[in-house]
């Protein structure tokens, strides 16, 4: 009953945009995530999210709202990032000409 009364309250357009924006942004996510794979490890890849992420979002934040990370906010994401570099070096020492996908490989390549 409550997620039908909701639902009358909300305009079509409102309902439209909020679809729209919740489909294309995870499902446009999930297809980038699923080709950058093919081409780099995750240990890399979760490394560039960690890093994008909350730059990409202090960004907008400063650009838009106008408001500034305080101190402890950019220390915080420092040690973040600087721990997120190191266990990444660290998981990939020695795998730096593995391959990244089993495609890559000469097995691989007869069954991809």
């Amino acid at each position: 009953m409550a997620i039908s009364a909701w639902l009358t309250d909300v305009s079509l357009p409102v309902l439209t945009w909020a679809l729209g924006l919740g489909v294309i942004s995870t499902g446009f996510a999930y297809f980038g995530i699923s080709i950058v794979l093919k081409s780099i490890s995750a240990n890399v890849y979760s490394l560039v999210d960690i890093i994008v992420s909350p730059v990409v979002a202090a960004t907008f934040g400063w650009l838009i709202f106008s408001e500034l990370p305080g101190n402890r906010t950019i220390y915080g994401g420092a040690l973040l990032l600087a721990a997120g570099f190191w266990l990444t070096r660290k998981m990939n020492r020695g795998k730096e000409h593995a391959p990244v996908h089993p495609c890559h490989t000469q097995h691989g390549a007869l069954e991809c």
